[in-house]
Formats: structure tokens, sequence, C-alpha cells
């Protein structure tokens, strides 16, 4: 029975068919974007966790910056990293990493300016890298330098926002 199956040939694929192994493309990059994007939480909520330990053990009890700024810096480093480590695992590459995480970084500002409404933005981020990104590795050559460019300056413009607010 082992000789047979052996010399069968293989069934050929159609032409058509997606291989295995490559990015997700189209309506399925979507979605596995927001399983991503879930993941990446997952990793995000952990860090907080690690965060509570460390502020725990080196801020004073009434220092409320200490407190909230090792919160917020282990909590988006620990977001960034769970980008990177979800987009490498599902193949979702760098660009749709950089547009989340630029999302996920200009979070503290936006929940400032908007208030509840910046968790829409936060929830909708992976989608956005999905749609931004929706054919995959088979893109157009401009579209990593228009995604890196255009994540540069709202990283920029959150940068000088928060260090440099207007009016202030």
């Amino acid at each position: 029975m082992g000789r047979k199956r052996a010399e069968r040939p293989l069934a050929a694929r159609p032409a058509d068919a997606e291989p295995r192994g490559d990015a997700p493309v189209g309506g399925a990059r979507v979605a596995w974007a927001q399983l991503a994007g879930l993941l990446a939480l997952v990793v995000a909520g952990l860090g907080f966790a690690v965060s509570d330990v460390v502020q725990a053990a080196r801020c004073d009890s009434d220092d409320v910056t200490c407190t909230l700024g090792t919160y917020l810096v282990g909590t988006l480093v620990s977001a960034v990293a769970g980008l990177a480590i979800v987009a490498r695992v599902f193949r979702l590459g760098w660009e749709w990493a950089l547009v989340v995480a630029s999302v996920v970084l200009a979070l503290p500002l936006l929940l400032d300016l908007a208030g509840n409404w910046a968790w829409l933005a936060a929830a909708l981020a992976p989608t956005l890298g999905a749609l931004l990104t929706l054919d995959g590795r088979q893109r157009p050559r401009w579209r990593p330098v228009a995604i890196g460019v255009g994540c540069g300056l709202a990283l920029a413009v959150v940068a000088l926002w928060t260090f440099f607010p207007p009016g202030g």
C-alpha cells in the first residue's frame, strides 16, 4: 500500500490557488489582522502586569509621575513588541506593524484630545493597517516609502504635540 501511494503522481494545484505560507491578502488579511491585534493586546496586557511589578519596586507610593510613567512606558513598549511578534507570526509584514504601532504610540495623545473615542481608533488600528497593505507582498514599489513617511510624520506630530503643546 505504501508503494502504490508513493508511485501515484501528486494532484496538480490550480493556477489560481494561493500558495501556503504566503502573507494573507484581500479580505482574509483584515480578519488575520484583527486576530493579530487581539494577540498583541494580550502581550501588552502582560507588559502592563510586568510594569505593575516594576512600578511597585521602583516608585514611592505618593509619586504619581513615576507610577504613570512606568505604566505608560512599559505598556507601550510591550504593545509595540507584541505587534512586531504577531506581524512576524501572521506574516502581515513590517508595514502593517508600523501602521498599527503608530496608532498605538499616538494613543496617549489621542486619549488626551478625543477622550474615550480614541479607543475606537485603537480598536480599528489593525483593520487600518490591513486596508493600507491589502495586497500583501505584491505591492507597488512606492507603498513602503509612503507608509514609512506617513507614519514618520504622524509620530513626529505626536512627539511635537506631546513635548511642545500648542499654546503651552
